[in-house]
């Protein structure tokens, strides 16, 4: 150092002041050649200046200068032998101060070579020499009792480095090792100037230093140059690490004088200066007597005195003093305050003993007051006075414990321990305190030698030496928040302070401990894992290399090669014994899973830790158990836990699925290289789930531990996951935590695939996989889960769903489910079907759910039992069906987050399925092979139509399925000739044109000459091409056909074939059933087809010109009419002409367009819903109702199009559904009217006034009320109002929801487009909306606009009495004919129930007497009479009609089935007599019958409803205790007609009334109930009971309407019955009551009366007509010139006035009127009014039966009329003569049904 520095510094000491700011700068030098750096002795004092020039001229403006800088080096590199522990720390800005001012210090008294007593009697220097003497480097170079912290002598003031050259006394190189090529850290200490604050300093290096390194380097490495060259000695740049904060260090202690006769050895003083126990030497007394630590100078050499004379007791003893003095200074070192703390601490009854010769005791005790008070100030004494004083009261109390507590060889090890120890940076008085006592003194002593000195061998030395009872026991710790400490926490400080084996041979250590007999391994497991504050991943780590120590010692000790130990058992080599076993670990993961609950359970409890509350120690745990477990140990555990403690499992539940599963999900996420790519290990799989193969071990010494080995591999090992996921599904699945779902959520794909995790974790068919599986077996309740079944549900990631686990962890739901499945109809089992069934619903609930992310939109489980409950219902059909939907279920690709199938549809089909089943089941239950082949072609069937539509429709496809069934049970028993004759017949009772019919019959029998595919269809093969097969299979045609002057041509007949080939092939495609068109399909789309081909026909004459324009036809319900519609509509089209299709129900309209649109598709036409589509050519088919006809043909007149427009459907064919009520119900005219706002606005202000004053004010001072218009609007609104108030709700007008609605006074149904001024006020008084004032401006004449068309085809259900017939004649020049039924065209195979004498009977078989037999060819399959019975003999005699009656046995005949039923009448005799007695009458009825059938109860209007379903439901209440669910109010409501449709399909659905009971539902409805809607009816009891039963409250006038009501009921092959309760005080039923004739029934009479008030109406239709087309031609002509602006208000408000009143007027009035308000328009004369035809009511008999004739020669089928009432016909062969005998009973019903 300079003399100028030497000055500056010496003026600071000799100043008095006795502590200094300093600040510190750090500098790295790396790679330093210390050989270079002290190969020459100029170099280090060089060195050092280049460095001091260098920081101050950094610091310059600082005002710092180099006299200021003091620097001191430190040589990170250092040999350490393996004797003695490496003692360095990293040196700080403490010891780089101390050292720096220890050099001053030493400098400036070897410069002034002063020999001042400054620590006693000797010199400075010598009792600096005694003290490193003893204290010093003697102590492995730890210099444990001054500020010197760093050893090895590397300040100044020591001796020089061995072999180096020597250095100035105060050179910072003055050791140095040159062996050693290492980094060198340089520590300059800043003493700024007394002006200068050294914050200022700081702040000024800051950014020149740390903030610029690149500029400070360069400056070092420039000052370096210019005193050495650096290249000799570092080759790299220099680092600048630090600048620290301003630090107050003490610079020099005052003179002490002490005086040589009180005996104290310097090193007591030493050490206590070392300790920093003298800095607080100065005190004041204050006033009060108290003392606190102050900074005046009065001294107290008495209490020093003391303190060093007490502390010196404690010297005597040599092993007791190093401990002590190690304790002292590791606790001054952390704090100054530490012994003052530790000393407040010790025992009031200890310290009178331990103060009672110290000075200020004496003071105290001297003071009134008593013991305990003396006491307390002694304490309080201690715990703030000085440092010195409390280590001496310190040092007594430790001398007292060592004599009396402490043995001989625990003084030989904690003195041996002390002396190998350096200081203890992290020691607490707790701490220090603890090692003072016996039980935990050598558990702190291994652990500090380990985290202080970092010297695991000589830990390990000392570990070795403490009792193995003690290392196996549990010793209390004040110093750790846990309070209690076992000698595992010991593998803490041997990982994290030590190199990597030393935490393996603590391990291997440990295990040899705890084979102590009295070791308590589980105990001290407990410990260990409560120990919160001990690092949860170390504790994962110890677990895990403790137990594979074990299991590697056992596998390594069952082979030849020597036993591995670790290196600290060559020293001392265990006994044999210890090698040959290890600790008893069976059970320890169970051990730790207990103490895992009990941890968790107390923090829940009374801790209170929140659902949101981590706990990732205890996951620690968790993990290291699971990955140690093996057997069932957890299994077996957690199986009796859930029995003896469910609610305390409750939260280990909830711990798993928070904590457990997010660690397995981090465990599953480490061992996947990537989102999909895992690497699976079968080999190493079956090791692992076979018990006893390989246990799973991680060898620690070879891989490191496990935490760490995870960390540098990025990734965890195979056998890692495996044993934890096997393990962790033991345990969860023990527990019932169904903690899967969390792992599903956790691990998808985030694209998502819908499978499970497992797929990738443990691949199908896996070891791992199966393993899982087997404990999922044996963890819920239904065995008929077996490995594999699960194994497959496993795939689906929403098998681990909650609510999929409710139905598989639950109640056994799943056998309960397979005994409902798994019936064959006859209440046998079926094998295993039931079961597959049932675990195909499984697999699909499970897939549902992992496709919509768990959740579904209905209880799963109560699905799940739905489902199960309809096979129950409808057997066993039932359950193979739903096999179908399954299959398609599970074959279906599903879209993530909206799979489609929903747990709704899945119901709803099930519903659809339980009514199919019910249907099969009776069929089923016959046997024989057309019942298997009828269920495995309606399961084809499903499946098809499932696949061909979206899931949300699924239901309603399978709505169809009785339509299906009915049509696969009687495809291969119709027949074709039965067909032909069936529509000669028809043909030949026909009501007009007779010969016109015929022939376009014979026509079309030339065409078909027989089945399009040959006898057998149902023999087709299911994949051959249908459309090719019908055209080679199909009859040819050679030749055209004609008809009327019209050709059919062979090419019209392939049309005809494509068609049908089309058709057939969609069916196939939805049903996957081979479903040719009937017979009757094809003969009524060729009746049309002919006609429609004479709208090209060319030419004219008379032919053509009789052509019929309209063509009408009666098809029965459910016989396939949309099918016949779609067809000839397509016939249409493919001929060149347009179709337009029209029915009145929008809904039903696009119902039937879906359902023909694959044909259209398939055939290339097209075809379109969409109403503005009419006039568009190119588009070859429009489904619409008839208001978009009259909309389109009112657009055009009123745009002056009318003329285009006619001449467009010149070439358009209008095919109308159900056009009975079109053309008869709503008149020969349609009114259209125009919304007026300026009129609206004027009711609306008139309506006001009504309400207010009930009058409306004329204002004449209002241009408005002198007006001809406004006069007129006012005694509208005025008539209006008054009208409105007279109204009655039910009777003229509904109201549904918000809606207000008129209803039609006839049928009492609503009329959603119908309007009247009356109704716009009721809407104004309920709905509160202004009402808008129409009026017509349009006149549309209906037979006009339908007339337009080239020809008209219609289909309904019913074509009316015999006058309106002949008015369809005459008017719309129709020609009508009846569709025969398709069973009547089918020959029926069953058997029938025994006849009686007089019933038709069928032969078969022939084995009867001789008599008559030669005459006949067979008699097999023939039909008779069972004329007599001879019961002796049980023979029976047939009269066959030709006067040869045959007798049989009783066995050989059958009754002989119709092939349809009639509704049965059950009706009571006479009306009753009051609406009150009618409703009871129907209530009792009711009631009584829908404990059997379903009830339909037609009621007049929606209040008849509404009352008769109140008081059905107070009757059924008081007869079923209250439960009303069984009435339905089935009304229409126009804003949802969907609820309409549902409470259709509800009617007929079972009613359960409890356990014991089930009934029916009655619907109780008006006509719009009666009318095209479908009942279905599947259960084969209603059947049984007469079928569904309608009960009609009162008769239409109409046959039409009787038809349809009745059509209700009896449908297709089921039965039916109806009862009629009329009310006799009705003026209809009296009027009836009057007319009626003997022996007729009341409804007949009031048939015939309502056929005549037809007759009567008809009348005057002829003028209605030609008024209508008058003003049809005129609207046309009045838009025409108010599109042109030609007309005024005037004329606009005649015209109003003309289309209101033209029905009062004459047809000249009506052209006059509007000739004089409109003279410029030229009006053709109206034609002349024809005379009114007068229709007659029917007069024709009802229809006949037929009997099917065979010759019994030469084979030859003919028809006769025959009821079975009558006798056999006797007809004989139209060809050869030959008496016919009859073949077959066909029965024909009356249009009435």
């Amino acid at each position: 150092m300079s003399g100028k520095g030497k000055c500056e510094l010496q003026r600071r000491l000799e100043g008095g002041t006795s502590r200094q700011d300093v600040v510190l700068v750090s500098f790295r030098i790396p790679n330093v050649n210390c050989a270079k750096l002290a190969s020459d002795a100029n170099v280090p004092s060089a060195f050092e200046a280049a460095v001091r020039k260098a920081v101050a001229a950094a610091s310059t403006k600082t005002g710092c200068e180099a006299t200021n800088v003091v620097v001191t080096m430190k040589q990170e590199a250092s040999l350490v032998d393996d004797s003695s522990p490496q003692a360095a720390e990293p040196y700080n800005g403490y010891s780089a101060a101390a050292d720096a001012f220890a050099q001053a210090e030493a400098a400036e008294r070897q410069q002034r070579g002063e020999q001042g007593e400054l620590y006693g009697e000797e010199t400075g220097h010598g009792a600096e020499e005694g003290y490193n003497e003893q204290y010093g480097d003697q102590q492995h170079g730890d210099q444990q009792y001054g500020d010197q912290q760093q050893g090895d002598g590397q300040n100044g003031h020591h001796q020089n480095g061995d072999g180096g050259p020597a250095s100035s006394p105060g050179s910072p190189l003055a050791k140095l090792d040159p062996k050693q090529l290492g980094s060198l850290m340089l520590y300059c200490v800043i003493t700024p100037p007394a002006e200068v604050q050294a914050m200022a300093v700081s702040s000024a290096l800051q950014p020149v230093i740390v903030g610029n390194p690149a500029k400070m380097n360069s400056l070092l490495t420039g000052f370096l140059e210019k005193q050495i060259s650096m290249k000799n000695v570092c080759p790299r740049e220099i680092e600048i690490t630090d600048v620290s904060e301003p630090e107050i260090r003490p610079a020099v202690y005052p003179d002490l004088k002490l005086s040589g006769r009180h005996g104290i050895p310097n090193k007591v003083f030493s050490f206590l200066e070392g300790a920093q126990a003298m800095d607080d030497a100065r005190q004041i007394r204050t006033s009060d007597g108290g003392f606190h630590p102050a900074g005046c100078e009065n001294l107290h050499p008495e209490e020093v005195t003391w303190a060093l004379q007490k502390t010196a007791e404690l010297f005597k003893d040599a092993q007791l003093e190093r401990l002590f003095v190690l304790v002292v200074t590791s606790l001054q070192r952390r704090s100054s305050r530490s012994c003052v703390q530790w000393a407040g601490s010790i025992a009031p009854s200890s310290l009178r003993n331990i103060l009672f010769d110290n000075p200020v005791k004496q003071e105290i005790c001297s003071k009134p007051g008593g013991a305990t008070q003396q006491q307390q100030q002694l304490s309080a004494y201690l715990s703030s006075g000085k440092s010195c004083v409390a280590i001496a009261a310190i040092a007594g109390d430790v001398l007292k414990q060592w004599a009396e507590d402490f043995t001989a060889e625990d003084k030989a090890f904690l003195g041996e321990a002390a002396s190998k120890l350096s200081v203890w940076p992290d020691m607490s008085v707790q701490m220090a305190r603890g090692i003072f006592d016996p039980a935990a003194c050598r558990y702190i002593i291994v652990d500090g030698v380990v985290r202080s000195q970092q010297a695991p061998e000589l830990a390990m030395r000392l570990l070795r030496r403490v009792p193995k009872d003690v290392v196996c026991s549990r010793l209390k710790a004040p110093w750790r928040e846990c309070r209690e400490v076992t000698f595992l926490h010991l593998y803490e400080p041997f990982r994290m302070q030590c190199k990597a084996p030393a935490g393996e041979d603590l391990v291997e250590y440990l295990v040899e401990a705890f084979l102590h007999p009295e070791a308590d391994l589980n105990t001290a497991c407990k410990a260990f894992v409560q120990d919160w504050a001990f690092p949860s991943v170390l504790k994962k780590d110890f677990f895990v290399s403790f137990v594979s120590e074990c299991r590697l010692t056992e596998t390594e000790h069952s082979s030849p090669e020597p036993v591995r130990r670790c290196w600290i058992f060559w020293v001392t080599p265990p006994e044999p014994e210890v090698i040959r076993r290890t600790p008893d670990i069976d059970g320890l993961e169970v051990h730790l899973f207990e103490i895992i609950a009990e941890t968790y359970i107390t923090r829940v409890e009374k801790n209170g830790a929140g659902l949101g509350t981590t706990h990732e120690d205890l996951a620690d745990v968790l993990e290291a158990l699971l990955l140690i477990a093996k057997g069932d140990a957890l299994w077996t555990w957690g199986s009796k836990k859930m029995k003896e403690d469910p609610r305390s499992m409750e939260l280990v539940q909830r711990f798993l699925r928070m904590d457990g599963a997010r660690r397995m999900t981090e465990v599953l996420r480490a061992a996947s290289k990537s989102e999909k790519e895992v690497v699976y290990d079968e080999a190493r799989a079956k090791e692992l789930v076979d018990e006893g193969k390989k246990l799973w071990t991680h060898d620690g010494r070879k891989l490191g531990a496990l935490s760490q080995y995870i960390k540098e591999k990025t990734a965890r090992k195979v056998d890692d996951y495996i044993q934890m996921l096997l393990m962790y599904f033991r345990l969860e699945l023990a527990l019932g935590a169904n903690t899967g779902w969390t792992l599903v959520q956790a691990l998808e794909n985030p694209q998502g695939s819908g499978e499970n995790f497992l797929n990738r974790f443990a691949p199908t068919g896996s070891s791992l996989r199966k393993a899982i599986a087997k404990d999922i077996q044996r963890s819920v309740p239904c065995k008929d889960l077996q490995v594999g079944h699960l194994e497959t549900l496993m795939s689906y990631s929403g098998y681990w769903s909650p609510a999929f686990q409710v139905i598989v962890r639950g109640d056994d739901v799943v056998t309960w489910a397979r005994g409902c499945v798994g019936k064959d109809g006859k209440g046998g089992s079926k094998g295993n079907e039931g079961r597959d069934v049932v675990l195909a619903m499984l697999e699909v609930f499970a897939k549902l759910l992992s496709w919509s992310g768990g959740a579904a939109d209905l209880d799963v489980r109560e699905t799940f039992v739905f489902i199960c409950e309809q096979c129950q219902v409808g057997g066993y059909a039932t359950a193979v069906l739903l096999g179908a939907v399954l299959t398609c279920v599970l074959q279906r690709s599903l879209k993530l987050g909206n799979p489609g199938v929903t747990c709704a549809i899945l119901c709803d089909c099930a519903k659809e399925l339980a009514k199919a089943g019910q249907v099969l089941g009776r069929k089923l239950a016959k046997g024989g092979g057309m019942a298997a082949a009828l269920l495995a072609g309606t399961e084809r069937a499903v499946g098809s139509s499932l696949a061909a539509a979206t899931p949300d429709a699924w239901a309603s496809s399978l709505r169809s399925l009785d339509t299906v069934i009915f049509t696969l049970e009687f495809m291969g028993k119709e027949d074709f000739t039965l067909a032909k004759e069936r529509f000669k017949y028809e043909i030949r009772t026909a009501s007009h044109r007779r010969r016109l019919l015929w022939e376009l019959l014979a026509c079309v029998t030339a065409v078909y000459k027989g089945p399009l595919a040959g006898t057998n269809p149902a023999g087709i093969a299911a994949d051959m091409d249908l459309k090719e097969y019908i055209k080679t299979s199909a009859p040819q045609l050679t030749s055209c056909a004609k008809w009327c002057g019209i050709s059919f041509e062979p090419s019209d007949w392939k049309l005809v074939l494509d068609i049908a080939g089309a058709a057939a092939e969609c069916m196939r495609k939805k049903f996957n059933v081979v479903m040719i068109p009937h017979h009757t399909q094809i003969f009524t789309l060729l009746m049309f087809g002919v006609r429609a081909c004479g709208v090209l026909a060319k030419g004219g004459g008379q032919s053509l010109a009789n052509l019929p324009k309209t063509m009408l036809a009666r098809v029965g319900t459910g016989e396939g009419k949309s099918l016949i519609i779609g067809m000839l509509a397509a016939f249409v089209a493919m001929k060149g002409l347009r179709a337009h299709v029209i029915n009145d129900n929008r809904v039903l309209t696009r119902r039937d367009y879906d359902t023909n649109l694959a044909l259209f598709k398939m055939l290339g036409i097209n075809a379109s819903p969409d109403p503005e589509r009419l006039t568009d050519k190119a588009c070859s088919i429009v489904y619409c109702t008839g208001d978009d006809i009259e909309k389109t043909c009112v657009k055009c007149l009123t745009e002056g199009e009318a003329e285009q427009y006619e001449k467009d459907l010149a070439k358009a064919v209008l095919i109308v559904d159900e056009v009975d009520g079109m053309i008869f119900d709503k008149g020969p005219a349609s009114a259209k009217e125009f919304i007026d706002g300026e009129f609206s606005e004027w009711v609306n202000g008139w309506l006001d006034q009504l309400e207010n004053t009930g009058t409306i004010e004329r204002d004449w001072d209002d241009f408005r009320a002198a007006a001809e218009t406004s006069a007129q609007i006012q005694r509208e609104v005025e008539a209006a109002f008054h009208e409105a108030m007279e109204k009655k709700e039910g009777k003229d007008y509904a109201i549904r929801g918000e809606g207000v609605y008129m209803l039609n006074p006839k049928t009492h149904m609503i009329q959603e487009n119908s309007w009247s001024l009356w109704l716009e006020v009721l809407r104004r008084n309920k709905t509160g909306k202004s009402a808008s004032y129409r009026y017509v401006k349009a006149i549309l004449c209906r037979l006009q606009c339908f007339r337009t068309y080239a020809c008209i085809f219609g289909l309904t259900g019913s074509l009316g009495q015999e006058s309106e017939k002949q008015y369809l004649l005459d008017y719309y020049d129709a020609v009508t004919f009846n569709v025969p039924f398709f069973l009547d065209t089918c020959r029926s195979d069953e058997e029938a129930p025994s006849p009686h004498e007089g019933e038709l009977v069928i032969i078969n078989d022939e084995q009867g007497d001789a008599e008559g037999r030669s005459s006949r060819k067979g008699t097999k399959g023939s039909i008779g009479m069972l004329v007599e019975r001879n019961p002796k003999q049980k023979m029976c005699r047939v009269d066959f009609g030709d006067e040869k009656g045959l007798w049989y046995q009783e066995g050989c005949i059958a009754k002989c089935p119709s092939s349809k039923r009639a509704p049965a009448d059950i009706s009571i005799a006479e009306p009753v007599k009051g609406w009150e007695v009618q409703e009871q009458s129907v209530i009792e009825l009711a009631a009584r019958k829908c404990s059997e059938v379903p009830v339909l109860v037609l009621a007049r209007s929606s209040n008849a409803v509404q009352r008769l379903a109140g008081r059905l439901r107070e009757h059924l209440g008081e007869c079923y205790g209250g439960d009303t669910r069984g009435v339905i109010e089935l009304l229409q409501n126009p804003r949802n007609p969907q609820e309409f449709v549902q409470l259709v399909e509800l009617s007929t659905e079972p009613l359960p009334l409890g356990e014991a009971q089930s009934g029916w539902r009655i619907t109780v409805t008006t006509a719009e109930g009666g009318r095209g809607h479908d009942y279905r009816v599947v259960d084969p009891s209603i059947d049984d009971n007469g079928g569904l039963l309608l009960i009609l409250t009162w008769m239409p006038w109409s046959e039409r309407e009787w038809i349809q009501f009745i059509g209700r009921t009896g449908r297709q092959d089921h039965a039916g019955q109806y009862a009629t309760i009329l009310d006799a005080e009705d003026e209809k039923v009296q009027a009836a009551v009057s007319q009626r004739k003997p022996s007729e029934k009341l409804p007949d009479t009031i048939l015939r009366l309502g056929d005549e008030d037809t007759a009567g109406k008809l009348k005057g239709v002829g003028t209605d007509i030609a008024k209508a087309k008058l003003m049809h031609r005129l609207t046309s002509h009045y838009w025409t010139a108010h599109k042109s602006d030609k007309t005024s208000k005037n004329q606009d408000w005649v015209w109003k006035k003309l289309c209101a009143e033209y029905m009062g007027l004459s047809l000249d009035a009506i052209t006059k009127t509007f000739t004089d308000a409109l003279p410029e328009i030229t009006v053709e004369p109206p034609e002349p009014e024809k005379t009114e035809k007068v229709y007659a009511p029917t007069q024709s008999a009802p229809l006949k039966s037929m009997a099917e004739l065979t010759c019994s020669k030469c084979g030859h089928i003919s028809f006769a009329h025959w009821t079975p009432d009558k006798p056999v016909p006797r007809v004989d062969c139209e060809k050869c003569g030959t008496r016919t005998l009859v073949s077959a009973f066909v029965p024909v019903y009356s249009s009435s049904i």
